[in-house]
């Protein structure tokens, strides 16, 4: 959790975590105010924020944080549920009584945080990893479904306005064998494209259109 608004949208208060989850200043302005000094001044490792006690950046409204978890910003750790989690050395307090998978090293460390790969995964129960992306992975699946079936009916559409003209195929053929017959293998390469296109007019299958292609290449 990053942002709280309020009833109108108007947001409340904002925050930052890095990949492992140690809180940090939202902005530079934000780290200048916090350390009361100018950015050139200040040293690497207070541009990384790595001098300012979790508690110094808490939230006055809510305890939860880093991927919706518990933070115990007191003592500068997060309750993940089945164990309690240290962003600061990414490292659980306790060993994981699971092992996701034998096959990887990464999981065999039973102190480890999500494989050491806290921009793939999270870890909702402190036990089991979560893919970080599945969500995103769905939305972007079903916009690729969306976009799938608009192309299909455009080419429906084109497939039933040249299936009215059964002569444009053998005549548009014969103007290019006299006239363009370098274009002849793009010819039928398009024809390939377009017996599929009447085949799904006609209420083919897409495993019905691809033999229509093949054989309109023939």
């Amino acid at each position: 959790m990053t942002t709280i608004t309020d009833e109108t949208g108007g947001i409340v208060e904002e925050f930052s975590f890095d990949a492992w989850g140690k809180r940090r200043a939202k902005s530079r302005a934000e780290l200048e105010a916090i350390l009361g000094r100018s950015w050139p001044q200040l040293t690497s490792f207070q541009k990384n924020n790595q001098t300012i006690p979790a508690l110094t950046l808490a939230s006055t409204i809510t305890n939860q944080g880093f991927t919706g978890h518990e933070q115990l910003d007191a003592v500068g750790l997060i309750h993940m549920n089945g164990r309690v989690y240290d962003a600061e050395i990414g490292r659980f307090i306790s060993a994981d009584p699971f092992i996701d998978d034998r096959t990887n090293l990464q999981a065999l460390n039973r102190y480890s945080y999500v494989q050491n790969n806290p921009l793939s995964y999270t870890d909702p129960s402190g036990y089991f990893l979560k893919p970080l992306l599945s969500k995103a992975a769905k939305l972007v699946k079903k916009a690729f479904k969306a976009i799938g079936n608009a192309v299909q009916s455009v080419i429906q559409g084109v497939g039933r306005m040249l299936g009215k003209v059964p002569w444009l195929q053998a005549a548009v053929g014969a103007v290019m064998a006299v006239y363009f017959p370098w274009a002849l293998p793009m010819y039928f390469e398009g024809m390939m494209y377009l017996n599929a296109s009447i085949t799904l007019a006609n209420g083919g299958s897409v495993g019905d259109a691809l033999k229509g292609g093949g054989s309109g290449g023939e």
